[in-house]
């Protein structure tokens, strides 16, 4: 990738993460930026993530089934995605726990 004519190299790294046998299953971010810069990195990490998990376990012959837990912490509470493939697309499943209030919302989204 170029960037102002210079080489650049992208290195996912999570604020925190939790892997199973070297395959991150549960990835954090937490709003650093002020804005949704580290979730949408975050989210583009983990739709990735799953689309090559899901390769290795048909190459494998096994079911195309993994799912990452991806949570997003601001300010004003955090969110949990469910990240997984449907056929040929990924989709997620979001929950926002809001922490000044008493609501939750649910919505599902396919990439």
């Amino acid at each position: 990738m170029r960037y102002e004519g210079a080489l650049v190299s992208y290195e996912p790294m999570s604020d925190f993460f939790l892997a199973l046998i070297g395959v991150p299953i549960i990835i954090v971010e937490v709003c650093s930026k002020g804005q949704a810069y580290d979730r949408n990195r975050m989210l583009v990490q983990g739709s990735s993530l799953v689309r090559l998990a899901n390769g290795l376990l048909v190459r494998k012959g096994k079911e195309p089934d993994f799912i990452l837990m991806a949570i997003y912490f601001n300010e004003d509470g955090f969110s949990r995605h469910l990240i997984y493939q449907d056929e040929t697309r990924v989709c997620g499943h979001v929950i926002y726990m809001v922490l000044t209030a008493e609501r939750t919302r649910r919505t599902r989204c396919c990439v």
